[in-house]
């Protein structure tokens, strides 16, 4: 063990909790003897304490990690606790990128000149130039974020393209961004820029056409559209109608919704269209675009699909009917159905709704010996499985206990 490490450890965590100090003071030698099951004891079912080793979990799991940053961003910088645990971060010199990078967040509001996070812009670091550069683009010049438009790292290129739209139109920006829609090979940084319809002007307006209805990536193609819009003559309106009149596929689909959305007839019909269409995954989009393309008196045909044999269809039906808050006896009895057939969305939402069966399901899940990550994950903004969370902070797999205490963290607040 470093003994060196183990006592600034406890020397700060006694510190940093001047009222509850010395309580804390237990539970991080147990946290740093990586006894998991003494910490969380040592909390005695104070939610105060379990908050703070939530936080001593994340910031060890970070301090310990190669690439540290989603570690970083998921302390509670809002908090005393999560705060000092960024401060305790940047001093360490175990983890120099860690320390880094809670340094570009503890700075995030500090202006430009005075930023150490600039620094960081140039770094050999691909992870650090990302976090450095989502933090910093706001404050960045056009001809900087020209320049990192054409970084190795996909992430320092979409922060780049996302701030260039919401600067004013110029030329030589629009043409940086054409570039990109055109050319990136990563589907976020083409949706980045096909979102700057204003950015773009009406001069690109058949691009995003063209990529509304070619490009292979679902994401950018919603992305042109809401690109388009921004900036539509008479003549895209028309193209948009035309456009979605052809066979049914998920961009037509979407323009569709968005037609409806701005009341035009051909939309709302060809959304309507679709919840007969042979497509599983088109009719389960329809049934949750229905509000957002402003269908009333859909509900009797969304009943009717309560009885499909997709179990995605079926369920879509089901949440719609019981957000609407009618047929509410069919819907939650096709939710629970399916919920114990394993449908996520249907045991998700049951579960939000504070369905004691569904928490019950949940729980025993979430308990089991071989829980997932991704299932903590999941479920972690149920505020009813907190205790369940509180629980799996001392559990054996780092990556569990970890998710448990991203969802503790944000549940307690100072």
């Amino acid at each position: 063990m470093n003994h060196r490490f183990y006592l600034c450890g406890c020397l700060f965590w006694a510190a940093l909790y001047a009222g509850c100090g010395a309580a804390f003071a237990p539970i991080e030698t147990a946290v740093v003897q990586k006894d998991w099951q003494t910490a969380l004891r040592r909390t005695n079912g104070n939610a105060q304490l379990e908050f703070q080793l939530a936080v001593r979990i994340i910031q060890q799991a970070a301090l310990e990690s190669d690439a540290p940053k989603s570690m970083v961003l998921a302390l509670p910088e809002s908090t005393d606790a999560g705060h000092e645990a960024l401060l305790a971060l940047r001093g360490q010199h175990r983890n120099e990128v860690a320390a880094q990078m809670a340094e570009i967040v503890l700075n995030r509001n500090t202006r430009l000149a005075q930023n150490p996070g600039r620094y960081y812009l140039d770094s050999d670091n691909s992870d650090l130039r990302a976090l450095a550069a989502t933090t910093l683009s706001s404050m960045l010049s056009r001809s900087k974020l020209h320049l990192m438009t054409q970084d190795l790292n996909s992430t320092v290129r979409a922060a780049a393209v996302a701030a260039l739209c919401r600067l004013p139109a110029q030329f030589d920006t629009a043409d940086i961004l054409v570039e990109r829609l055109k050319n990136d090979p990563l589907p976020h940084v083409r949706a980045a820029a096909a979102r700057c319809g204003f950015v773009l002007e009406q001069r690109h307006t058949i691009l995003l056409r063209e990529t509304i209805a070619n490009d292979a990536n679902m994401g950018v193609q919603r992305a042109a559209l809401q690109g388009l819009l921004q900036i539509a003559t008479q003549t895209d309106m028309n193209w948009l109608v035309r456009f979605a009149k052809g066979p049914m596929t998920e961009a037509r689909l979407q323009a569709a919704a968005e037609l409806a959305h701005r009341h035009l007839p051909e939309g709302k019909a060809r959304l309507l269209d679709a919840l007969d269409a042979t497509n599983d995954a088109i009719r389960v989009e329809a049934i949750t675009l229905l509000r957002y393309g402003n269908i009333e008196n859909a509900d009797e045909r969304i009943l009717h699909l309560i009885d499909d044999p997709s179990s995605a269809v079926s369920t879509a039906a089901a949440m719609y009917l019981f957000g609407r808050g009618v047929y509410l006896e069919k819907a939650r009895t096709k939710l629970e159905e399916n919920g114990k057939a394993g449908n996520e969305n249907a045991q998700l939402l049951l579960a939000q709704s504070g369905d004691i069966r569904a928490l019950r399901q949940l729980r025993w899940r979430l308990r089991s010996a071989d829980v997932a990550a991704d299932t903590v994950a999941r479920y972690r903004f149920i505020p009813q499985l907190r205790d369940v969370f509180v629980s799996l902070l001392a559990h054996s797999r780092q990556d569990v206990r970890l998710a448990a205490a991203v969802a503790v963290s944000q549940w307690q607040r100072e």
